[in-house]
């Protein structure tokens, strides 16, 4: 979990969320939300957002030239960290596996039950969606 945590930090960092002399683990929770409550209903997508700000500042042609010019310089600078930080999910993932099936080893029937039912329940994923990874 640390190592998301600090993925997340360096994304929020990068993005300009936090500034370093006030980045906190736990400050990324209600940054987030914060941040949800004040983007405009619709499309959370952020070229969605951003083609809607261009019109809603209604930019000149030259403004929404440079303004590309700029998400593209973004978008090509964020793309090397968004793959650690998948590789790096990857890896966590597979260490909570291995030290998953350890820990089953150690439990009998019933143990094993109970441990179960302890472990979080994610909802399944909705129909359609599909990995972030896959996205380009």
């Amino acid at each position: 979990m640390k190592i998301l945590q600090i993925c997340a930090m360096i994304l929020c960092l990068s993005l300009g969320y936090v500034s370093p002399t006030n980045a906190a683990p736990d400050d990324f929770a209600r940054h987030d939300i914060t941040a949800q409550k004040n983007l405009k209903k619709g499309p959370r997508h952020h070229r969605a957002m951003s083609k809607a700000m261009m019109e809603d500042l209604n930019l000149s042609a030259e403004q929404k030239a440079q303004w590309e010019k700029i998400a593209e310089r973004r978008k090509n600078e964020l793309a090397p960290l968004r793959e650690q930080m998948q590789k790096l999910r990857e890896k966590e993932q597979w260490i909570d596996k291995k030290y998953d099936a350890e820990i089953r080893k150690l439990l009998n029937a019933e143990q094993t039950k109970k441990y179960e039912s302890m472990l979080p329940q994610r909802p399944p994923k909705p129909e359609g969606k599909r990995p972030h990874a896959d996205k380009k």
